[in-house]
C-alpha cells in the first residue's frame, strides 16, 4: 500500500532501474490463514492494494536474467540503491503503469508475484509507528521502501525465510524509509514481517493454526525474541522501544510489539476492517467492535467451519453484510456519520487484489497459485495465475496511464464504477454474473492442475507453455465478460456518478430516457447544459409528438439535430424569453431555465401555486421577465436558491441540476 511520504519511479529495466516513490492513502488489507485452519490444507495469504481508483495495474512477466549481476536499482527521489548480487530469477509481478500522467506520482510498484524458486511475495500493507518511536529511530530518507522491495526480493529470494533475511539485511545496512507489513511464502512456510521504524523490524514464522486480518496498523503481539528459529528481529528492537519509553510486555513476559511500536489508538478505518474480516472468517467470534486491542493471531471459534479458498477470496468483497454498519468508500461521508458509516474491506478504491494459495501436491519451486483481480474484486472475477507463466495477454499487460478500451484493468474498473453509480439496481445481478464465471473457472481448475503438475514433473518448459496458455485464456474470458458488462451497464448507469449529490435523480433521468450521457461511460454531471439540451429534456418529459414540429420555426434553429423538433416546439409555444435567441448551443442561465419551465407548466395547465414572496439576497440581479417565474417555481418546491440565500440568476445550469429539477417535476 503506497506511502505518502515518498516517491519511487521505474524508468527502465536495463542496466540501471530507476524508480520513484508515491503518495499513499492507507487502506490496504492483508489476510493470512494457516494450513491447519483451511478446508483443503492449503496455506493462504494475500492483500488488497487500495489507494485510488483510475490507476493502471498490470500483470507482467520478467524472464530469468532480466536484471544483470552488478546492475543498480536506483530511487531517484530518495537515493535508495540496490545492486543486484547476481542475475535475477524469472518472476511475474503486478505493477502500476510505467507511463503515468505528470500530475500523478510516478513509479512502478511490482507489488506481488511468484518467482521460479517457488517464493510468493506481497508488499505491502502500510502502517505508521507512534510519534515517540519515529523520534527515537527516524525513517531513513534513502532507505528501502515498498516501491523497490518487491522487485529485488522476487529477483533474488530463494525461500520465504530467505526473503525475510534479505529484506532484514537491507534494512540493517540502509534503513527503511517507511513503515510496512509484508508476507512471503514457499512450499514449507509463510513468514510475516512488520517494519516499524528506520531500523527496527520483527518477522515471525506464521503458525499453521492461526488466522489474521491486518489493515493499516501494527498488530503483532507478544514475541519470544529468543526463538531464533521462528523469529527474526532487528538487534535494537528492545532498546529503541525503551529509549522511546514505549516498551510494553504481555502478561507472559514477552515483548508486545504493537503495544511498544504502534500508535496508542487504532484508526477507525483499520478497526472497521479488522473487525469485519475476523467476523467474516470466524462468524462465532466474540470480539467486539470497540475492542481495545485486536490480536494478529486468531483462533477459530469452536463451532466455526474451516476456511475455504472461496471464503478467503470473498473476504475482500466484505461490505458489512449481516451487520448494522453501512459501507462507505467516502471519507467525508464517514466523518459526517461516524457511528453508522464505516470503511469496508471490499472497496471500489481497490486497484488490485491477490491471494496466494500454497497447495498440497504442487512442486517445490512452483508451490501454488496466485488468485488475482486487476481492479476491485467487487465486480471483477478472481482467476488463478500459475507460478511459472511466461506471459500474459496484451489486455492484462496494457500500460496505458489513462482509460483504454483494450485494458483489462481499465475496463474492469469502469464496470466497478458503473455498478457503484447505481448499486441498488446493478449490484446483485452483476455479482451473480461474476460468481457464475468464477464457478466455471473453479470447476475447470482441478483437471487443469492435474495436467499441469504431470507436465511439470516431465518438462518444466512445456508446463510453463501450458499454464501460460490457460492463464491467458482465463484472462481473455474475463476481459470479454467485463466488456459485455460495461456495454450493458452503461445504458443504465455512468462511471462518474459515485458519491455525486444528484446520483439518484440522474439515474432516474437516464432510466426514463430523459437524459443521456456525454459518452458511453460518462454523464458529466457538473458540465454546463445548453439551451437545446434543456429544451430537449423538457420536451421528452412532456412526451411531445416531435412529428408535429418538424418544420423549422426560427432562423437560428438548425435542421437534422437531436434538438431540432424540440426547439421548434419551444418557439411555437413561446416558451423562450423574448430576450433569448433560439440558438441551441448557448449555455442556459438559471433565470432563463425558470422562465422556460414556468411557461411549460402553464402551457399544460399547471399554473396553480401558493404565492408566498421569497426574498433572495441577489434578487436585484434577477431580470424583470424572470422574477414571477422564479417565485412561481420556488413556491411549487421545484426550484431553490444556491448558497447564502442567493438565486444566482445569471449562473449557468449544470446537467446534475437539471436532473434534480426534472425529478421534482415528476413528484
Amino acid at each position: 500500500m503506497k506511502n505518502s511520504k515518498k516517491k519511487l519511479l521505474v524508468a527502465g529495466l536495463a542496466s540501471t532501474l530507476i524508480m520513484s516513490m508515491a503518495i499513499p492513502t492507507f487502506a490496504c488489507t492483508g489476510i493470512i490463514v494457516g494450513k491447519d485452519l483451511t478446508a483443503d490444507g492449503s496455506f493462504i495469504f494475500g492483500r488488497t492494494e487500495d489507494y485510488q481508483r483510475n490507476r493502471t495495474m498490470r500483470l507482467v512477466t520478467h524472464p530469468r536474467g532480466e536484471f544483470k549481476k552488478g546492475s543498480k536499482l536506483v530511487d531517484v527521489n530518495n537515493g535508495f540503491e540496490y545492486i543486484h548480487p547476481e542475475d535475477s530469477l524469472k518472476f511475474f509481478s503486478t505493477p502500476d503503469s510505467s507511463v503515468k500522467p505528470k500530475d500523478m506520482e510516478q513509479g512502478v510498484y511490482d507489488a506481488a508475484g511468484y518467482n521460479e524458486a517457488g517464493v510468493g511475495i506481497f508488499c505491502t500493507v502500510s502502517a505508521d509507528p507512534s510519534e515517540e518511536i519515529e523520534k527515537a529511530d527516524p525513517f531513513v530518507k534513502n532507505g528501502v521502501n515498498e516501491a523497490s522491495m518487491t522487485t529485488f526480493l522476487l529477483a533474488h529470494a530463494k525461500s520465504a525465510k530467505g526473503a525475510i533475511e534479505l529484506l532484514a539485511d537491507t534494512i540493517d545496512k540502509q534503513g527503511a524509509s517507511m513503515g510496512d507489513i509484508v508476507a512471503f511464502g514457499d512450499q514449507n512456510e509463510v513468514w510475516y514481517m512488520e517494519i516499524y521504524s528506520g531500523h527496527q523490524y520483527v518477522a515471525i514464522k506464521y503458525p499453521a493454526d492461526k488466522f489474521s486480518i491486518f489493515p493499516n496498523d501494527f498488530w503483532l503481539g507478544g514475541v519470544d525474541l529468543k526463538d531464533k528459529e521462528n523469529v527474526i528481529a532487528s538487534k535494537d528492537i528492545v532498546k529503541i522501544a525503551k529509549d522511546a519509553k514505549t516498551y510494553k510486555e504481555t502478561e507472559e513476559g514477552l515483548m508486545d510489539m504493537a503495544g511498544s511500536y504502534g500508535p496508542k489508538e487504532i484508526s477507525d478505518t483499520s478497526r472497521s476492517r479488522i473487525w469485519s474480516g475476523i467476523h467474516d472468517l470466524d462468524p462465532n467470534s466474540k470480539i467486539p467492535y470497540d475492542a481495545k486491542r485486536f490480536d494478529l493471531l486468531n483462533d477459530l471459534s469452536k463451532d466455526s467451519e474451516k476456511i475455504t479458498i472461496d471464503h478467503a477470496l470473498n473476504v475482500f468483497r466484505n461490505r458489512f453484510e449481516g451487520t448494522d454498519y453501512i459501507p462507505s468508500d467516502n471519507k467525508a461521508e464517514r466523518k459526517a456519520n461516524p457511528k453508522t458509516h464505516k470503511r469496508p474491506i471490499g472497496s471500489i478504491n481497490t486497484m488490485q487484489a491477490h491471494i496466494f494459495q500454497i497447495k498440497e501436491g504442487y512442486p517445490k519451486d512452483a508451490p501454488g497459485i496466485m488468485w488475482m483481480t486487476l481492479g476491485s474484486p467487487l465486480n471483477i472475477p478472481w482467476i488463478p495465475i500459475f507460478p511459472d507463466i511466461n506471459d500474459s495477454t496484451d489486455e492484462a499487460k496494457n500500460n496505458s496511464a489513462t482509460y483504454d478500451a483494450n485494458s483489462y484493468y481499465w475496463v474492469g474498473s469502469s464496470v466497478n464504477d458503473l455498478v457503484s453509480g447505481n448499486r441498488e439496481e446493478l449490484g446483485e445481478p452483476t455479482r451473480k454474473k461474476i460468481n457464475e464465471f468464477e464457478e466455471k473457472v473453479k470447476k475447470e481448475l482441478p483437471e487443469v492442475e492435474r495436467e499441469w503438475i504431470a507436465l511439470y514433473a516431465k518438462d518444466k518448459e512445456k508446463a510453463a507453455e501450458f499454464s501460460t496458455a490457460k492463464t491467458m485464456q482465463w484472462e481473455k474470458e474475463v476481459f470479454e465478460l467485463e466488456k459485455s458488462l460495461q456495454s450493458e451497464l452503461s445504458k443504465v448507469s455512468k462511471a462518474d456518478l459515485i458519491d455525486h449529490w444528484a446520483r439518484k435523480p440522474i439515474i432516474e433521468a437516464i432510466n426514463k430516457k430523459l437524459m443521456v450521457g456525454t459518452s458511453d461511460l460518462y454523464f458529466s454531471p457538473n458540465e454546463k447544459i445548453s439551451r437545446g439540451e434543456f429544451v430537449t429534456i423538457l420536451g421528452r418529459f412532456g412526451k411531445i409528438d416531435t412529428k408535429k414540429y418538424a418544420e423549422v420555426k426560427d432562423e437560428n434553429i438548425e435542421s437534422g439535430k437531436f434538438y431540432t423538433e424540440y426547439m421548434n416546439w419551444a418557439v411555437y409555444n413561446k416558451l423562450l424569453p423574448k430576450t433569448s435567441k433560439a440558438i441551441a448551443s448557448e449555455k442556459i442561465t438559471r433565470e432563463e431555465m425558470a422562465h422556460i419551465l414556468a411557461s411549460y407548466l402553464k402551457l399544460i395547465g399547471d399554473d396553480t401555486s401558493t404565492l408566498k414572496l421569497v426574498n433572495f439576497a441577489d434578487e436585484k440581479e434577477i431580470s424583470d421577465w424572470a422574477y414571477e417565474d422564479i417565485q412561481f417555481l420556488v413556491n411549487k418546491g421545484i426550484l431553490m436558491g444556491t448558497s447564502e440565500n442567493k438565486f444566482s440568476p445569471k449562473a449557468n445550469l449544470t446537467r446534475a441540476e437539471v436532473a434534480q429539477i426534472i425529478s421534482k417535476l415528476s413528484k
